[in-house]
């Protein structure tokens, strides 16, 4: 297919100046990049934030807008230096949309939130028509190809993934369940099986990397596997599919090669109710090879399923507008919550539970709090950090998989300043533990 028309603000083609200070040729897109971190350093520079005006979370919010307001008001550096921003954030987006590349939307997206002021306007510049398809009409297969051939490989699921698993050969069955067509050499299937399994023994799964982009899913699955997994084989059979989606873990997509979103292909013949935010969508290759696996391994009853997640910040910058996009509605933006989170099924809800990884998980990273109307990502708050929703089962999500009595859905905030990567992965592997140590503790691992 031939590539997207030439745009005269793409890369190269225009130029707001060919030669920094110092004689040396700049990209359009290094060039915008510059001029945004000059503004930022100006912008910053102007004034400085007493520390008593900062407070942990944000949770101190309407008091630090109140202070920047008045400091723009009787500042012209700071004004001069946003209104400065607003032009340099608006040539990055064009240049995005022109190249069709995500991580600038992302990245603008985060770094807006440095100043409250700024925010609204970041958010109606990311809000602008997504550049693939034609607004209120769905995509056909020529803009499914058209997005397809603008993803790129931006790491390696061989070197980050793969090679980790094949080292663990000496201590776990490492089994491959199937590949890819996308690239089947590139792209195998597999599951990790601890050794050992008893029938009488609990079953456990672990799932990771269903939407590929969320790293700390498959590298927690992974870490899990590495440190604490052997511990617990001797009281649990344990089943971990760290990637179930390779070709979104290298691309840094929340979807398949094929737009399809593969936690919620779970259940393809599940209801759809007009405007809810989770509906099934057509079966992939990715739900359908670990639904055969799973259903091979003949297990009558799983004890538990853990399935990593995370909500990040291009949520709202690039995944959600692009289902829009794709289904020919219109993008309403959401808040994405700061914080950990888990989600939990309103038919199986398990509180106990769910509260003790909870106050695990407090120990390595923050939770998320409730948004103005009481509410994370649009759903109700059963309990401090847990939403509920409707069967997974039934809205094809991994997490309904099995029949498992203990199921949840973690939800990890990698974009949070107040959490590191580091964090981020123990945040998984803690809530695997306390939800085991749940079971050890109560005596009810043969429940």
């Amino acid at each position: 297919m031939a590539g997207p028309a030439k745009n005269p603000f793409a890369a190269g083609n225009f130029s707001i100046f060919k030669f920094c200070p110092c004689g040396c040729h700049l990209g359009m897109a290094r060039q915008i990049w510059l001029l945004l971190a000059g503004c930022l350093l100006v912008h910053g520079a102007a004034f400085v934030v007493p520390t008593s005006q900062v407070q942990v979370h944000g949770q101190n919010a309407p008091a630090m807008a109140q202070v920047q307001q008045t400091r723009y008001e009787s500042n012209p550096y700071a004004a001069f230096s946003l209104a400065a921003m607003s032009c340099s954030v608006g040539m990055l987006l064009g240049w995005m949309r022109a190249r069709r590349q995500h991580a600038a939307r992302s990245v603008i997206y985060a770094a807006m939130r440095l100043s409250p002021l700024a925010a609204s306007a970041a958010e109606q510049s990311v809000a602008m028509p997504y550049p693939i398809g034609t607004p209120g009409q769905p995509w056909g297969d020529a803009e499914k190809a058209e997005w397809l051939a603008t993803r790129e490989i931006e790491r390696s699921y061989d070197k980050e993934v793969l090679s980790k698993l094949q080292g663990m050969k000496e201590r776990f069955d490492v089994l491959q369940y199937g590949a890819l067509s996308h690239d089947s050499s590139r792209y195998p299937l597999f599951a990790v099986k601890s050794r050992d399994w008893v029938k009488d023994k609990p079953c456990v799964l672990v799932t990771g990397g269903v939407h590929g982009y969320e790293t700390s899913g498959v590298q927690g699955a992974i870490r899990f596997l590495e440190t604490e997994a052997e511990k617990f084989a001797e009281s649990f059979n344990i089943l971990v599919a760290p990637c179930v989606s390779p070709w979104g873990y290298e691309t840094i997509q929340r979807w398949n090669a094929q737009a399809v979103d593969p936690n919620r292909s779970f259940n393809p013949n599940g209801e759809i109710v007009p405007g809810r935010s989770f509906n099934p969508e057509a079966a992939t290759e990715e739900s359908e090879a670990l639904i055969k696996f799973i259903q091979s391994c003949n297990i009558d009853s799983w004890l538990c399923h853990f399935d990593l997640h995370e909500t990040t910040d291009s949520d709202e910058s690039e995944f959600r507008p692009a289902k829009a996009a794709r289904d020919g509605v219109e993008y309403q933006p959401d808040e994405v919550p700061d914080g950990f989170y888990l989600v939990s099924d309103s038919t199986n809800p398990q509180e106990e539970w769910h509260k003790k990884l909870i106050e695990e998980v407090a120990h390595v990273t923050h939770i998320a709090l409730p948004d103005k109307d009481g509410l994370i990502i649009g759903e109700p708050v059963s309990q401090h950090g847990v939403i509920q929703i409707p069967s997974p089962r039934s809205l094809g999500l991994c997490a309904g998989v099995t029949n498992a009595k203990y199921a949840t859905t973690t939800e990890v905030y990698p974009d949070s300043p107040s959490a590191s990567d580091e964090q981020c992965i123990m945040a998984q592997v803690k809530s695997i533990v306390a939800g085991l140590n749940y079971f050890l503790s109560a005596e009810d691992c043969k429940a």
